[in-house]
């Protein structure tokens, strides 16, 4: 249809905009996709941290056993890493072990607010030979700890490496 030399649009009955109620259902799936994918993501990330937490406490635990294969090698042992068989040895021994063989300035095994404890003990073997189990656990106490934890409660698992020295 013209009117006065410009072109007039005609309008049919079928053709119109979409209802509140269908814009409200793409919004909730819309919502419903979004929220699945970031629990996904959420908990990949999770998973990833756990990961690398076990990681670092079968890392450090493998230093522990080299050092202690180390201290074997050496007609005297040093005061810090005790190698007397059937003794569950928590480290650092002490303080001063801390400074002198087991931190930041000697081995480099454990810092000063380590969030994880590392415990070994030596075992008399077949033939003259010792085992060495390591156990790391992330700490429960301190302000550098893990992430993930709920209430105060360390998270992850115990990493328990054994080796014979």
């Amino acid at each position: 249809m013209r009117r006065r030399g410009r072109m007039v649009p005609t309008t049919r009955r079928g053709q119109r905009g979409l209802a509140l109620a269908e814009v409200l259902v793409a919004f909730f799936l819309l919502f419903v996709i979004t929220l699945a994918v970031l629990e996904m993501l959420s908990m990949a990330f999770m998973v990833n941290q756990a990961a690398g937490m076990r990681t670092e406490l079968a890392y450090k635990a493998q230093l522990v056993v080299e050092q202690l294969r180390i201290q074997s090698a050496i007609p005297t042992a040093n005061a810090c890493c005790p190698l007397d068989a059937g003794d569950v040895v928590t480290l650092p021994v002490s303080s001063s072990c801390l400074a002198t063989y087991w931190g930041p300035s000697a081995a480099n095994i454990i810092e000063p607010e380590a969030r994880y404890q590392i415990f070994y003990q030596v075992t008399d073997g077949p033939g003259g030979s010792r085992f060495v189990v390591v156990e790391a656990a992330p700490t429960a106490v301190g302000n550098y700890r893990y992430l993930g934890e709920t209430q105060r409660e360390a998270v992850g698992k115990v990493v328990r490496y054994v080796a014979e020295i």
